[in-house]
């Protein structure tokens, strides 16, 4: 019911609207033969016979018998020129704040409720519309046109506000990032003594077991050591949304780190048959970077690429320096950058998904197909990583070829940030 009434009145707005531009074009005749400006012959000969529409643009946007607002100052310039700076203002600001919204909400793709912000900034945007009409109509009498966008405003700020009151109840539920941070601390704690028990059980330190019961018990501890990189990822997340979590940068050689990646994956690498091809450069690259991070990314990276590719497939790891002004993955470089590129056989992403691939809590469908187990999670902390560093990733795809993702650090390395804990690897 109360959908309908949300639909239902700006709907009504909007007719009484049209309703009055068209009585008002349909009687201009009157209006004009009133005022005795125009003869009535002249009236009958012309308007008469033009189109409704034709009427109508004339009504709203030809000043006809109206006087200019400004008749009303000749007495008082002052006060006329300090109305129009005032307006002018309040309409340059007006024009701003939407501007930032929509800004920020097409970066922050994970937004909840983006849609109230875009009525916003429509809201905004008309407001301030009303104040440049405001200083039009002072020499140019276009007071229909001020009616129409006053009553456009209108229309939109009801839409705004009712918009508001339906998803007031679903905004009152959401938790904040503190909520989750705590959340997600208590809930590590279970799990955590859960490893330590399989982990006693599976060295026979409480008694011998049989096969079956070691496969059991395996079975246990790899779902809970599932659940406890859960709850990490969840702590990681609060960490970068309440902006707590810190990067601290020395010097490192970043073509170790990302060597010591694929090391630890090459059990599960040669586990799927999966064919890595790797290419780094002659010289070693020593950047600033928090290499635990670094690391994170990265793993990230080849964990999703092995998860992703099928049986005998093909990985690339490659790292190289790169000049300010090349061209990479369609991207043009804006500094010199050490770049990590990161490419594989897989089952790639599906063009209509790929505007949402950093989102947080987004797995693309064939994604999920593929691999039922991930959070979609992973990639929104990759990004929030490099965001935060002065970094930088992007990627191309291409469904059921492939993708490959390509990691920039600049060649003065990653930013360092204070912060208060550290994110977990």
């Amino acid at each position: 019911m109360n959908t309908v009434k949300i639909k239902i009145v700006p709907t009504i707005l909007l007719m009484v609207f049209l309703a009055g531009v068209f009585l008002a074009g349909s009687n201009i005749t009157l209006a004009e033969e009133i005022s005795g400006r125009v003869s009535p012959e002249v009236v009958k000969s012309t308007e008469a016979e033009l189109p409704i529409f034709t009427r109508l643009a004339k009504t709203i946007f030809t000043p006809r018998y109206f006087e200019p607002h400004r008749i009303h100052f000749f007495n008082n310039p002052a006060l006329l020129w300090l109305l129009v700076f005032g307006n002018g203002v309040i309409a340059l600001a007006y024009m701003f704040i939407p501007a930032g919204l929509i800004y920020f909400v097409r970066k922050k793709k994970d937004i909840v409720f983006s849609h109230l912000f875009w009525l916003y900034s429509a809201f905004i945007f008309l407001c301030g519309s009303t104040h440049i009409m405001m200083i039009i109509v002072f020499w140019y009498p276009v007071y229909w046109l001020e009616m129409i966008i006053l009553w456009i405003t209108g229309i939109i700020s009801m839409a705004t506000f009712f918009s508001m009151i339906k998803i007031l109840p679903q905004a009152m539920n959401l938790k904040s990032p503190e909520f989750i941070f705590l959340a997600s601390h208590q809930l590590k704690t279970p799990p955590t003594a859960i490893k330590l028990l399989t982990e006693r059980l599976l060295g026979d330190k409480m008694g011998t077991l049989t096969e079956k019961q070691k496969e059991y018990i395996g079975d246990i501890r790899s779902s809970n050591q599932r659940m406890i990189d859960l709850v990490n990822t969840l702590l990681n997340v609060s960490r970068i949304e309440l902006g707590s979590f810190i990067i601290q940068v020395s010097k490192k050689d970043a073509c170790t780190i990302v060597q010591s990646v694929l090391s630890e994956l090459k059990f599960i690498i040669d586990k799927r048959r999966l064919k890595l091809k790797t290419i780094f450069p002659e010289k070693n690259v020593v950047l600033m970077l928090d290499e635990p991070l670094f690391h994170m990314v990265i793993n990230n990276l080849v964990i999703n690429a092995v998860h992703y590719t099928a049986e005998g497939g093909d990985i690339q790891v490659e790292c190289k320096m790169m000049n300010k002004r090349q061209t990479l993955g369609g991207k043009l470089l804006e500094e010199n950058c050490f770049v990590v590129v990161i490419s594989d056989t897989g089952c790639g992403i599906p063009q209509r998904q790929q505007s949402k691939i950093f989102t947080k809590l987004f797995r693309a469908d064939n994604a999920l197909e593929k691999h039922t187990d991930g959070t979609g999670l992973g990639l929104y902390v990759v990004k929030s990583i490099l965001d935060h560093s002065g970094g930088s990733i992007w990627f191309t795809s291409r469904e059921n070829e492939g993708s490959t993702f390509y990691v920039a650090i600049p060649a003065v390395g990653m930013r360092a940030k204070a912060g208060e804990k550290e994110l977990i690897g």
